[in-house]
């Protein structure tokens, strides 16, 4: 019997291999089309709908019911308007990570990015073993990050457990 790499590109190098790749990149340029019409709805809206909206999405996703519902079942809750939020914040935001990672560098060992939107929030993307969306304050998340800041370092900013961060960075 052939092996699963082998079957793999006797498929893909089929005709029906083919037919369903070409499905398959039609689906993701829709899916890309349909979140770049997403964010240009959302970047007409007045700001006071925009920072309304991030609101109602932030306390729809920070829900235990929402939550619940899909980690019940043993599925991470998916976070999709985070994830378009990101891509705005990326087309319309402040990238800001430098400005931080300077301040409190000790506090972003798996943030990828990092964007100042104007309705007030960060967006922060972190990587790890997953990727996950972070929508908050501006004030909530220099809290946060000052604490978390702290809770590694002294007062002349040296490492409280050097060997602790070494192996997460």
């Amino acid at each position: 019997m052939d092996n699963i790499s082998e079957r793999l590109k006797k498929y893909l190098d089929s005709p029906e291999g083919q037919e369903a790749m070409a499905r398959y990149a039609a689906r993701l340029a829709f899916e890309d089309e349909l979140t770049d019409e997403h964010i240009e709805w959302f970047a007409k809206k007045p700001l006071d709908e925009r920072i309304a909206l991030v609101n109602k999405v932030i306390a729809k996703y920070n829900s235990g019911v929402y939550r619940d519902r899909w980690t019940d079942r043993c599925i991470e809750p998916p976070m999709t308007l985070f994830w378009e939020y990101y891509e705005y914040a990326q087309k319309y935001g402040e990238d800001v990570y430098d400005f931080y990672y300077k301040k409190y560098h000790r506090a972003f060992v798996f943030t990828s990015g990092l964007y100042k939107t104007e309705e007030g929030f960060i967006v922060e993307r972190m990587d790890g073993q997953g990727s996950v969306i972070v929508v908050s304050t501006i004030s909530d998340f220099e809290e946060y990050v000052k604490k978390l800041h702290d809770k590694y370092t002294n007062k002349n900013n040296e490492l409280l457990h050097p060997e602790i961060v070494t192996e997460l960075s």
